[in-house]
């Protein structure tokens, strides 16, 4: 049920952020400014014509530019501005963490500018960024700082649309509906038919839980909106959510909606809103049309994976380039400057100085840039690499489970009782599957709640077959422990389960937790078939494990007899 909010709240807002924040721009007095260069003005309209022609990546590198330029004439609205296009162009690359970063460069600038436009526009951004990343109370946060400020009345309405996408996400329907039912009678709503529908589409959203016909009523009145001003966008989105409504009591008319938003998305060559409808198609279908449907969405999803990857390579190597030209720009001024001092200054021992001052500083920008590059090559990596360990798991673990499952609802005949439970139990193995890749996956919360995080972690492990005992788990003073020692003791536990759950054929395992005087102990036991210690190799989980406890200064023993479990004991540091 999220992809309708989050696709209401760039429709509804991004596009009047935009238009506001051209128009502050051009329109807006600069006083206290340096009045903006020839060569300013001319990036920045290069960089918003080149946005404009959604060509992202060069007009992320024109405003890259323009930004180099503002810091050295101090242009503090200029240099706003283009941080906020930055900011944008990243968060729709879906790089929300340097758009979070981008934006967060903005902030002191905010104090310098009166008109509040400009800080509700970097407060907005900063909320859409923490709204994908799932930090909901930041995206609150930042949104209550932007209603706050003393903008027009749309801004506001704007923002309060905006939390009530936040109340959506975090299942808080009832604050959702509250605002929403306000936004519904504002007269610069009800005169904005595109408006009007997409709040109509949300409120059906919002009680589609508790009151199924209420939520009908609603996507009804939204259809008659978009039918009445032949809003082809529109209806695709509405179609899919009255596909969902219809999909438990009615699954002819579900895939009857589910047909209609597909026609319209392939019409309209919109990859993602075909991948809604195929998804609709997939949960109102069977037999012959559920494997039909199943590897058009397959399909249609590897070639938008693979069209993001290619689509984020071009950026990345766009945005190296524009550093690498601004490098290029400060090394060429500074050159500059040291032709200028020799011809300036008499004294040698005055010129040297200023020689070597320009040095230092070319080295330590030259540096500053190689680490952040190096450092972003790599995390580029991690993430190929956790994508590809992902796409394996979802491959090997799910794909025969679901191909021998429409091969048996192919096969055989529903209508048996032993059949349906057959069906029942294979999906409940896939659902345990992805849950069970979910949990591996998942952002780790490194705050007050970790404990309870990693409890539920182990328990995932738990089986009918596999029983797991923890011990003293909350004897740890969780609040004590960084961070970084969090997530490692995370992910060492989770190498072990893995491993056990693979390898090791185990029935009973106990995990104990004892909190000595400067440091942590954890001990794992399991009754499995042991491991044999030649056999490990320097790619084994044990010795990844081994290597994350050592970058906390921590340490990894096991032992381990063939036929007769397995144990190892972590250790690390408190202080």
């Amino acid at each position: 049920m999220r992809v309708a909010p989050i696709f209401f709240l760039y429709l509804l807002f991004i596009s009047q952020l935009l238009l506001s924040c051209n128009g502050d721009s051009e329109k807006l007095p600069v006083s206290n400014e340096a009045v903006a260069s020839k060569e300013l003005l001319a990036l920045i309209q290069i960089g918003d014509s080149l946005y404009d022609s959604q060509k992202f990546d060069s007009s992320y590198y024109y405003f890259t530019k323009a930004k180099s330029i503002a810091l050295n004439e101090k242009n503090i609205k200029k240099i706003v501005y283009c941080i906020f296009n930055m900011a944008d162009i990243n968060q729709k690359q879906g790089d929300y963490i340097s758009s979070e970063s981008a934006a967060t460069e903005a902030l002191p600038y905010l104090k310098e500018i009166k008109n509040p436009n400009y800080a509700w526009n970097i407060y907005v951004i900063l909320g859409v960024n923490y709204l994908h990343k799932y930090d909901y109370n930041k995206s609150l946060l930042y949104y209550e700082k932007a209603y706050q400020l003393k903008t027009d009345k749309l801004r506001k309405l704007n923002t309060q649309n905006n939390k009530a996408v936040v109340y959506m996400e975090q299942g808080s329907y009832d604050s959702a509906i509250e605002i929403f039912d306000y936004l519904c009678v504002q007269n610069e709503i009800q005169t904005d038919p595109e408006s009007y529908a997409r709040i109509l589409n949300n409120l059906g959203l919002c009680h589609e839980a508790n009151d199924p016909k209420k939520a009908l009523s609603y996507y009804r009145r939204c259809f008659n909106i978009y039918k009445s001003t032949n809003n082809e966008w529109g209806l695709i989105g509405n179609y899919v959510n009255q596909s969902k409504h219809f999909q438990k009591t009615n699954r002819k008319l579900s895939k009857h909606y589910a047909s209609k938003a597909y026609e319209l998305a392939t019409k309209w060559n919109s990859s993602n809103d075909r991948m809604n409808a195929l998804i609709a198609l997939i949960h109102s279908s069977t037999g012959t049309d559920l494997k039909k449907y199943s590897l058009k969405y397959v399909a249609l999803n590897d070639s938008i994976t693979k069209q993001k990857q290619i689509a984020k390579n071009q950026f990345a190597k766009v945005k190296y380039d524009s550093s690498l030209a601004k490098r290029e720009n400060e090394i060429l001024k500074s050159q500059k400057i040291t032709a200028q001092l020799e011809l300036e200054q008499e004294k040698y021992k005055k010129l040297l100085s200023y020689l070597l001052i320009t040095l230092v500083l070319i080295i330590s920008i030259v540096i500053y840039y190689y680490l952040l590059y190096r450092s972003k090559i790599e995390k580029s990596k991690a993430i190929y690499k956790s994508e590809t360990r992902i796409s394996k798991k979802l491959h090997d673990e799910l794909a025969n489970e679901i191909y021998q499952t429409i091969t048996m609802v192919e096969s055989k005949n529903l209508a048996y009782k032993e059949n349906k439970e057959e069906l029942l139990n294979n999906l409940d193995i896939i659902y345990s599957q992805i849950r069970n890749i979910s949990y591996q996956n998942r952002i780790i919360n490194t705050d007050e709640t970790f404990a309870e995080f990693l409890k539920q972690m182990i328990n995932t492990y738990n089986s009918s077959a596999i029983q797991i005992i923890m011990k003293d788990l909350n004897v740890i003073n969780w609040n004590n422990i960084s961070a970084a020692q969090k997530i490692t003791v995370y992910r060492v536990l989770q190498e072990l389960l893995v491993n056990m759950k693979k390898h090791s054929h185990s029935s009973f395992v106990v995990i104990s937790f004892t909190s000595l005087a400067t440091e942590i102990k954890i001990d794992y036991c399991d009754n499995g078939i042991g491991i044999n210690p030649e056999k490990i190799s320097s790619k084994n989980g044990l010795k990844n494990a081994e290597n994350r406890l050592k970058s906390i200064k921590g340490s990894l023993s096991y032992s381990s007899i063939l036929d007769k479990g397995f144990k190892a004991s972590i250790t690390f540091p408190t202080t």
